[in-house]
Parts: structure tokens; sequence; C-alpha cells
């Protein structure tokens, strides 16, 4: 918290199952080491039951919540 997030939408132009040291990386790269290391400890034995859903963005929102101004 604050919250941020990131919606899109577009054309689904592949989807297969999640590779499990795919979502690894991922974790770490948006977490960092220890954090994303933390929290795929956290969901690893669920891996198997994602997939992957690849989009051709045409369109973005974004919105970080941090930057809000509270009067």
């Amino acid at each position: 918290m604050p919250y941020k997030y990131v919606s899109l939408e577009g054309t689904v132009t592949g989807y297969e199952p999640t590779d499990a040291e795919e979502y690894r990386r991922w974790s770490i790269r948006y977490l960092g080491q220890e954090a994303g290391e933390r929290f795929f400890d956290g969901i690893k034995n669920f891996v198997g039951s994602m997939v992957t859903v690849r989009v051709r963005p045409e369109r973005w929102r974004t919105y970080d919540f941090g930057k809000e101004v509270i009067a």
C-alpha cells in the first residue's frame, strides 16, 4: 500500500501454461531479489495451474494511489 495498478486492453496473441522459472524471474524483476523469492515460494505450488496470456496492448491505464492528494 498504497496501491498501484496497470490495466490494458488488446488482442490476445497467445496463451500457454505458465513456466515456473519464468514466473520466478518475473517475481524477482518486479519485487526485488529477496521479496521476489519470498513471494514465489508462497505461490510456487500453484504455478502448474496458471496460464500466461500474451496480449498486444491497444490501450493502457495506470494509476498510483500514492500520488493522490488528500485534502
